[in-house]
């Protein structure tokens, strides 16, 4: 009797093995091959946040060895718009209160050097400053003039 009940469930038991090897088999599989979520270099992370929105000029420092100090901005700049776009293209658009009568909008290229330089191509040249701060509202980049550097402010727009 116990002979019979053996020759009988025994091919059931292979059967249920093999439906639960398949199924695990099955389920790591499925969890191997879901998406993976990709890394984000810090430079492009740069990138989305400078392009994510329009920036304006809100202040100007002068740095010395003698200590800093805060310029005044004209007018006529503090209404202009930065636009740096993501596909690399570059734009500045003069606002309402013109610094000259003849100022139109000024285009060009730009792109990140490394985690500190924002370089900007123009049709006359180009130049590089040094990103010092970046988040989502503000920007501040430093450039060096003769014997002392700037650090303008740009927040969002």
């Amino acid at each position: 009797m116990v002979n019979n009940f053996v020759t009988i469930y025994k091919p059931l038991n292979i059967k249920i093995m093999k439906h639960l090897i398949l199924s695990l088999l099955s389920i790591i599989s499925l969890i191997s091959c879901s998406k993976k979520e990709e890394s984000i270099s810090e430079v492009d992370l740069m990138k989305q946040t400078i392009s994510a929105k329009m920036w304006k000029l809100s202040s100007t420092v002068f740095i010395t060895t003698a200590g800093n100090v805060a310029q005044t901005i004209p007018t006529c700049r503090l209404d202009n718009l930065w636009e740096y776009k993501s596909d690399g293209k570059f734009s500045l658009f003069p606002g309402t209160a013109k610094c000259t009568p003849t100022e139109v909008t000024t285009l060009g290229t730009w792109d990140i050097t490394d985690t500190k330089g924002l370089k900007i191509t123009l049709s006359s040249g180009s130049y590089t400053d040094e990103i010092v701060l970046l988040d989502a509202t503000k920007l501040q980049l430093k450039y060096t003039l003769g014997a002392g550097a700037y650090i303008d402010t740009y927040i969002t727009n």
